[in-house]
């Protein structure tokens, strides 16, 4: 039985393919391919699901952080209620600063800090400030005051990095002169003569640079010191030698000692009272 029906199995036609359905038509046999399944993604994975889930955990956990960072706003938790200072300040005053600090808008977050570095840099005595936040209501205030080494001119004073600004100052200070744009060679100077001169008791009062840039000295003895435009340090050296051996023993020493002499001096005004006429003690004037 098993032999018959394997023998009664129909063969395909020579030249016809298995597998492939031929239809016959009025030109004869044509071959019809079969159509293959197109696989659709399943959507519905446990993968899927879990990344679907965390993205909605994600968006509810932002639109929640808004609507406390408004809520905090609108209840004034991040409102400016304390400011501190790096120092005691000696020369800004607190009271106007206080008020600078009250008159800028803003709370912790939205407070412009370039703003009040402005504001606060426009006052006298600042000659640099820095401004940061701390949370969650403090703003912190670090501040340079200036120092006052000299005055230039009437009202404007020099600090000891050798800068002009204006301020009220009652203190008695050194007096500078000279082109404008020179302060710091004049302060550099007014620190050299000043540290050449400690040993003889004498202290440089006023540093005068002419526009043909020659440099005078006051002292607080009374002393003006002409020293010219070249070797202003070896003059004063030779200043300071001579000083023990003449000038020291005079009562009253004012007037002018002209030190445009190479290794010398002249004096070329009253000393003791009695008036002195012109006098090289040695040397060429140069």
């Amino acid at each position: 039985m098993s032999d018959k029906k394997r023998t009664n199995k129909r063969e395909p036609a020579p030249g016809l393919v298995p597998g492939v359905t031929y239809r016959r038509g009025s030109m004869g046999d044509s071959k019809a391919t079969r159509a293959e399944a197109i696989p659709i993604a399943n959507w519905f994975t446990v993968a899927h699901m879990n990344g679907l889930a965390n993205a909605l955990l994600l968006i509810a956990a932002l639109v929640a952080l808004y609507i406390a960072f408004q809520w905090a706003s609108r209840a004034s938790l991040f409102q400016l209620r304390h400011a501190s200072v790096t120092m005691p300040l000696k020369h800004v005053d607190e009271v106007v600063l206080r008020n600078v600090i009250r008159s800028l808008s803003g709370d912790f977050l939205s407070v412009d800090l370039a703003q009040a570095q402005a504001k606060v840099a426009k006052l006298s005595w600042v000659r640099h400030v820095d401004i940061r936040r701390e949370f969650p209501d403090r703003l912190y205030f670090a501040i340079e005051e200036h120092e006052p080494l000299a005055r230039w001119g009437e009202e404007t004073l020099v600090n000891n990095y050798g800068e002009l600004f204006s301020a009220e100052h009652r203190g008695v200070l050194p007096i500078f002169s000279g082109s404008e744009g020179r302060e710091k060679e004049v302060l550099e100077f007014y620190k050299r003569s000043k540290s050449a001169l400690a040993v003889l008791g004498v202290t440089p009062v006023g540093v005068m640079l002419s526009p043909r840039h020659a440099w005078r000295l006051k002292l607080d003895n009374g002393l003006l010191l002409e020293l010219g435009r070249d070797q202003i340090d070896e003059r004063l050296a030779v200043f300071a030698k001579a000083y023990r051996h003449t000038f020291a023993k005079l009562p009253d020493a004012k007037g002018t000692v002209d030190l445009r002499y190479n290794g010398g001096f002249a004096l070329k005004s009253g000393f003791g009272g009695v008036l002195l006429r012109k006098e090289t003690v040695q040397g060429n004037k140069g």
